[in-house]
């Protein structure tokens, strides 16, 4: 890796120190020990197969192909819908030492004509599905976009893997999907509801796994914390109480490979992520091992939370059970039958609703599908009082009205 100091003039001004330079690595935030699973086997799984990949430019996708690469699989065949991000990792493949025949080309999952082209020619044995939008924010503010790509295209791309005999289907899902209180958790959860629907009913195994926040992704807290230390601060936090479950990229991925290896269709998978953790924890210990002191170099602002956002999240909610497999590193949660008939008139409705427009009627029929999503109305803010207790700064800026 290359990177760039500070010149000796900012350095004798006092504008920047030296130790602006240190690297800091994703798990040395973590404060636990790092989740390892029996990758040996999952290696028959693997080898020899075809594997597709959705949203494979991403954090999470193109992290599934530097682990899937490694056992030999037959041919790769990776989509997104993002030219640039496939540009660096086809750079990044012509660089491998793992010379696996690999497909990439620009397509979107909701293109369901290119979909049904791309499972026709490459038939593909396996299909992770990782694309989606996940930012909250970005969600709650596109409804419709939120449930063309997070619903829509699972539904559609479920259908594919079923007519065209794919052996193992894997969604990826979030934490916030359980007791949603945002477009974003609500269209996943819908998403986990199609995965099940297809229990029994089809010869393709179909899962999905659950996991926290993904440590160093696209949009995450690391990049934008980084990026706000490296200029200084302030490093802007919603709440001196908001936390979160986190996850290293390679942890999520092993979680994803494993649910796959083992999956009989219709259970969902979740890591064992431990306790939660502050997000203004997180932010102080970046701040300490970037070389800068907590409010001293560095101050912490609290801006209040966004709609759609909540305080803290959850894995599972009280109505699912579940069992401990693979040395308590990995939960999984007893199948729920779902009514495939209901569901699929819910979502014919919802689509009609999506091609309309019509974002309150979309909202009120997610509300349907998922009894549990409390959406976000009004403003959400924190007070003054917690602000001083965390010995923050408060920020009053406007909040977007939902």
């Amino acid at each position: 890796k290359i990177k760039s100091v500070p010149s000796l003039l900012e350095l004798l001004k006092g504008d920047v120190k030296i130790n602006q330079i240190a690297e800091v690595k994703p798990p040395e935030l973590l404060n636990r020990g790092m989740v390892e699973l029996d990758l040996d086997k999952i290696s028959g799984f693997l080898r020899g197969k075809r594997i597709m990949i959705t949203g494979a430019a991403g954090t999470i996708g193109s992290e599934l192909y530097r682990q899937i690469v490694r056992f030999g699989p037959k041919q790769l065949v990776l989509i997104d819908k993002s030219e640039n991000s496939l540009f660096a990792l086809e750079a990044e493949i012509a660089q491998s030492p793992n010379q696996v025949p690999c497909v990439s080309m620009i397509g979107d999952v909701k293109d369901g004509f290119k979909m049904e082209r791309v499972f026709s020619r490459y038939r593909p044995h396996i299909v992770f599905h990782t694309a989606a939008f996940k930012h909250v924010s970005m969600c709650e503010n596109n409804p419709i976009e939120a449930v063309l790509n997070n619903i829509v295209s699972t539904r559609m791309l479920t259908g594919l893997a079923d007519d065209h005999g794919v052996e193992k289907f894997v969604l990826i899902s979030t934490d916030k999907a359980v007791s949603p209180s945002s477009v974003m958790g609500a269209t996943k959860k819908v998403a986990e509801l199609i995965i099940q629907s297809m229990m029994g009913r089809s010869q393709t195994a179909f899962t999905f796994t659950r996991f926290g926040n993904v440590l160093g992704s696209s949009g995450s807290v690391l990049p934008i914390f980084t990026d706000q230390i490296r200029k200084g601060g302030p490093v802007t936090v919603t709440d001196p109480e908001s936390s979160r479950f986190f996850m290293s990229c390679g942890e999520a991925v092993q979680l994803v490979i494993q649910a796959a290896s083992i999956g009989n269709g219709g259970e969902c998978f979740i890591l064992n992520m431990g306790t939660e953790i502050k997000i203004v924890d997180l932010a102080r210990n970046l701040i300490t091992l970037s070389g800068f002191t907590p409010e001293k170099d560095i101050k912490i602002k609290f801006t209040g939370l966004t709609p759609g956002e909540k305080l803290t999240e959850q894995i599972m909610d009280a109505a699912e059970s579940r069992q401990v497999l693979s040395r308590g590193d990995i939960f999984i949660l007893e199948k729920t039958p779902i009514d495939k008939e209901i569901l699929d008139s819910d979502l014919d409705k919802l689509e009609v609703l999506t091609a309309m427009f019509d974002r309150d009627a979309i909202i009120m029929k997610l509300e349907e599908l998922v009894p549990s999503y409390r959406p976000a109305r009004g403003k959400c803010r924190i007070s003054d009082s917690a602000a001083n207790q965390a010995g923050g700064v408060l920020e009053k800026k406007p909040v977007l009205q939902n």
